[in-house]
């Protein structure tokens, strides 16, 4: 049984993987055996039955007045014997005529349903509940649908643009924090120059108009405050220009510690 089993498991697993064009020439295939057999047994019934009712159920060895060809009743003369039931006999005719026609046409019915329904109705569900979900932002969510068709190819690929759209909200977080951490370093990178600037300004608007800043002394301070006004204006167009940390230029060069020792100076007042 365990064996059977798993024989049946894979003959429905491969179905279901069935590409549309096979699966709907499957379903064709099995319509038309189906209907071929309907008909046949309707249609052998219906003759015997017409037989019975126009040789009174002895239909051997008795001659009768219709058309009879390789085993089929094919046609009757207009001529019935007496105590017939006639119309019985054209009803018969009538189905055992026209039953294939119906049968195809019913079985095409019932195949649509049964197709959509097996093939169609899932995954368009599960697709329509994925776009509903990213349509409201909701992410939190998996696309999964077990086949290989193209329905299941698309389920796949919505799945993966979930996935994509998860990691572009992650790498815009992540862009925002980083720019938040830039804006920041831009702003305690300005304070340190501005802070000195005022410091600067203070002291000249205090101990200029008394006389008691000599004019070397004065040189010197707004040497170091150009200085400063300098070093903000370069910092403003370099910061212009940068949009994400990511666009941040890196170039290393080698500073003495000399260097660095008088870029001190120029914060001390």
């Amino acid at each position: 049984m365990d064996w059977l089993e798993e024989k049946l498991e894979k003959l429905l697993t491969y179905i279901r993987n069935l590409s549309f064009r096979k699966a709907m020439i499957a379903y064709i295939l099995v319509l038309a055996v189906i209907v071929w057999g309907l008909s046949w047994f309707t249609m052998t019934l219906c003759r015997q039955l017409e037989l019975k009712i126009l040789t009174g159920g002895n239909f051997r060895n008795k001659k009768s007045e219709f058309f009879y060809e390789n085993g089929i009743l094919w046609r009757y003369a207009f001529s019935f014997p007496e105590n017939t039931d006639s119309a019985s006999v054209v009803i018969l005719d009538f189905v055992r005529s026209w039953c294939p026609f119906f049968y195809a046409f019913a079985g095409m019915i019932i195949t649509i349903l049964i197709f959509y329904k097996k093939r169609l109705l899932g995954p368009l569900k599960v697709l329509k509940e994925s776009v509903k979900k990213i349509r409201e932002n909701d992410l939190d969510f998996q696309v999964t649908y077990d086949s290989r068709d193209e329905l299941g190819n698309l389920c796949d690929s919505v799945e993966d643009m979930r996935l994509e759209l998860i990691r572009g909200k992650e790498e815009m977080w992540r862009l925002v924090e980083r720019q938040k951490e830039l804006n920041a370093a831009f702003a305690h990178d300005l304070r340190t120059p501005l802070t000195v600037l005022k410091g600067y300004t203070d002291f000249l608007a205090r101990y200029v108009p008394e006389g008691r800043v000599s004019q070397e002394k004065l040189t010197g301070t707004l040497t170091l405050m150009a200085e400063h006004l300098a070093r903000l204006e370069e910092y403003s167009r370099t910061m212009k220009g940068i949009r994400s940390i990511e666009d941040v230029p890196f170039s290393p060069e080698k500073i003495s510690l000399s260097g660095i020792r008088k870029s001190k100076r120029l914060f001390v007042v």
